[in-house]
């Protein structure tokens, strides 16, 4: 085995040692523009686009290059099991890849760590190791996708968005990104056998190749029944131009909640008074007309954690344009560095209590020792001024170069939405109330700030869509709507309007229950294609992101009252498939257990299901007819003699 791994290693030499040097030339060049561990949506993307095509394109051309049957005859014929010469082919390719992707990727992190004034945190350190198992994970795909004999292989590359969000938790992201190592690792491992045209047998390699691809057929079904169903929509309604002219606004009716979603925040306002008697509501419509409406949007649902991978990170950065300074959070220290934007030396720290400015002719000694108070938690920075953790709401003076609290939370209450203000309206939102703030007293020498009024949310947080918020000549008219868990069934969608007065007096003025703004079948189509598939698809979705405004528990799912039409079309559903699996089982190349293990499946997945069993099964050949025609005609050509 040891001979076929340094064979295939030396087979790749040329290639890969070209590649690594151009890689770290690459990283250098990257680095001298701009600087690689700042956060930017487009960074991203093309980072992890490049190194996850590397590692699929060479698991296609590696196991690609075998698959020529001389080639797999001499390689499959070596005196090893198969499982092995994989291990080895595997392994090799494993060493080139730490060879050719994170050797570059550390020389050129402790280049930056040791030689430049740019921060290192351990995290991206981290981030090498995050690579490195993103290229495996897709190198592995590669070479199932090479060696099976099934044209829907592509479609285990959906296992790559578990571990691709930013929905992970810190380093648990590592998790996912295991599991589906093992995974594809253990679908490649079983898919190298001598006979490439052959599906796997096993009950577990069967089910390790079909729930991946029964997941993506399942996201296919939904995707394109959603644009199927908009497409007919917006034909009917606006023609073959409708694409260029709809408004979903105009489409929704009045007293849904997706038509709330669309107002503007002075109609949403006037919406949840429809149901009010005329004399007061045409009183406080008209008060909405002149008044200036703030709307308040839930923009957080959860928090930084210290030391999680950069890809997962919110904005972390403050620029003082009249300084030239950029100062940038640093998890190992949990502080701002100020760099100078020209020479990009180090001009100081800031904390959440206190600031340090450095001249540069400390010792790293005494720098260290005069450092200011860290924050507690990872901050994010909102609009270039606040700076929001969980639980406290700080403000940054540029003129000064340091940050102060302003407000802060108590209890187990979260943000989620910092200061915000229009006009004389000034608000922050959290978990369990809205706060109203006089703006002469944010104007004001820096300090703490008490809230004027507190409104507690008339409902649950994660169910909240916004808050809109009118000056009255006495007082505030509220509007809360509710309902983005509502479309899925969970939770009802409904509108409260309330009005505050100005001694903080909170009267309710109307409730407003809203209807789906879109029919039942739609809402629950990835229902009626898979019940189980909907289920898992959500659960797993909520344990990767435990804060996910959408994330569901069993109970909740269990509890979740279904509307009686999609019980029955599921069912339909699911009778469907399985007796399309069973009419179909005769006409393929598999047993009776297995084929009854087929109809099992589609009638507890559905449609996912059915399509997997097609692209996972091969056809029965037609036995030939008439195979001895040549009879006759010997017969007649001696008749002719």
């Amino acid at each position: 085995m040891w001979h076929l791994v340094k064979s295939e290693f030396l087979r790749f030499r040329r290639l890969a040692i070209g590649f690594a040097v151009a890689h770290l030339v690459l990283l250098k060049v990257v680095s001298g523009f701009t600087d690689l561990f700042t956060v930017s949506g487009g960074k991203i993307a093309i980072g992890l686009l490049a190194y996850g095509l590397t590692g699929l394109i060479f698991g296609l051309y590696q196991m690609g290059s075998y698959r020529r049957l001389n080639q797999w005859t001499y390689l499959i014929h070596r005196p090893l099991k198969p499982g092995l010469i994989f291990a080895a082919l595997s392994a090799a390719a494993s060493c080139w890849f730490f060879v050719v992707l994170s050797v570059p990727q550390l020389l050129i992190t402790l280049y930056m760590d040791w030689m430049t004034p740019a921060w290192v945190d351990q995290r991206h350190y981290l981030l090498i190791l995050f690579l490195l198992g993103t290229v495996l994970t897709f190198y592995l795909a590669g070479c199932f996708i090479s060696l099976s004999p099934s044209r829907a292989s592509i479609l285990v590359l959906v296992l790559g968005t578990f571990f691709l969000t930013r929905q992970a938790v810190g380093v648990w992201v590592f998790v996912p990104q295991l599991i589906v190592l093992v995974w594809l690792a253990y679908l490649a491992y079983r898919s190298f056998k001598p006979d490439l045209q052959t599906y796997p047998r096993r009950p577990l390699a069967v089910a390790a190749a079909a729930l991946p691809m029964q997941y993506a057929f399942f996201g296919i079904l939904v995707a394109t029944s959603a644009v199927a169903y908009q497409t007919v929509l917006v034909f009917q309604e606006e023609g073959w131009t409708g694409y260029a002219t709809h408004a979903w606004d105009d489409h929704f009716p009045e007293g849904t909640f997706l038509h709330t979603e669309y107002l503007h925040p002075d109609k949403a306002l006037a919406h949840g008074l429809q149901e009010l008697d005329s004399e007061r509501r045409r009183h406080l419509s008209k008060q909405i007309e002149l008044a200036r409406v703030h709307e308040v949007l839930p923009r957080f649902t959860h928090y930084p954690t210290r030391g999680q991978l950069i890809f997962s990170d919110n904005p972390g950065t403050l620029r003082d344009e009249a300084a030239h300074t950029i100062w940038t959070f640093q998890h190992d220290l949990m502080l701002f560095q100020g760099r100078d934007v020209v020479s990009g030396q180090v001009v100081g720290w800031l904390g959440s209590e206190s600031s340090f400015p450095s001249s540069g002719l400390e010792s790293s000694e005494e720098e260290e020792s005069r450092k200011p108070l860290p924050f507690e938690a990872v901050p994010i920075v909102v609009g270039n001024r606040f700076l929001l953790t969980a639980q406290k709401l700080y403000e940054f003076d540029a003129t000064r170069s340091q940050v102060n609290l302003r407000f802060q939370l108590q209890g187990r209450e979260i943000f989620t939405a910092p200061f915000e203000r229009e006009g004389s309206i000034v608000t922050a939102l959290s978990d369990q109330n809205l706060y109203f703030f006089d703006p002469r007293h944010l104007d004001e020498e820096p300090g703490l700030v008490a809230p004027s009024a507190v409104v507690p949310l008339p409902g649950e947080s994660r169910n909240l869509s916004g808050v809109q918020v009118a000056e009255l000549i006495d007082g505030y008219l509220i509007s809360f709507v509710f309902g983005t868990r509502s479309e899925a069934g969970y939770g009802p969608a409904r509108q409260v309007v309330a009005e505050l007065a100005v001694g903080g007096r909170y009267e309710p003025v109307s409730e407003r229950l809203l209807g789906p703004g879109w029919p039942t079948l739609y809402r629950y189509r990835g229902f009626i294609a898979s019940p189980i598939l909907q289920a898992g698809h959500d659960l797993a979705w909520s344990a990767i992101g435990p804060h996910r405004p959408d994330r569901v528990s069993l109970q909740q799912m269990w509890q979740r009252d279904l509307p009686p039409s999609v019980g029955f079309w599921a069912i339909l559903t699911a009778l469907f498939s399985a007796l399309l699996t069973a009419a179909s089982v005769r006409s393929r190349m598999i047993g009776s257990v297995a084929g009854s293990a087929w109809v099992g499946a589609a009638l507890l997945l559905g449609l996912p299901a059915l399509f997997s069993f097609f692209f996972l099964t091969h056809r029965r050949a037609k036995p030939q007819v008439a195979a001895n025609r040549s009879v006759p005609v010997a017969l007649s050509l001696r008749t002719a003699e």
